[in-house]
């Protein structure tokens, strides 16, 4: 056999091992590019329930931490309906006050017009 005989004989002996080793790792880097996709952000945690038994350790430590919470809850619902009413209140306040100010205002235009129209007339009386 000569050297060109070898070498065609190798070529075609390699060439589909060769195209079989390359769709194969074709094949393999796909599918883990697929595997590796992920959906993120989770909208949502999942704990398992180990993880939750590591966080309490009976259930009456997990209702004695539900009370707690309750409780808390209940203080801020509390809370937020005081300030709720308090800024109602200073609402109308501020409401009052400025309707106040706007009546002494018109009160003291009103005078002005009155002095403005007695003058006038003392005017008109000194030029007839």
């Amino acid at each position: 056999m000569t050297d060109g005989d070898l070498l065609l004989h190798l070529s075609r002996t390699l060439t589909p091992i060769l195209t079989a080793a390359v769709t194969i790792a074709v094949f393999f880097w796909r599918i883990n590019r697929i595997e590796s996709r992920n959906v993120g952000p989770q909208p949502f945690v999942v704990k398992m329930q180990e993880e939750f038994h590591k966080e309490f350790a009976s259930r009456k430590e997990f209702l004695d931490h539900k009370e707690i919470v309750d409780r808390r809850h209940a203080e801020h619902a509390r809370e937020i309906a005081t300030l709720y009413r308090k800024l109602e209140s200073d609402k109308e306040e501020i409401i009052h006050a400025g309707e106040d100010r706007a009546t002494k205002i018109h009160d003291r235009i009103n005078v002005v017009i009155e002095k403005v129209g007695e003058l006038r007339g003392e005017m008109n009386g000194r030029h007839a």
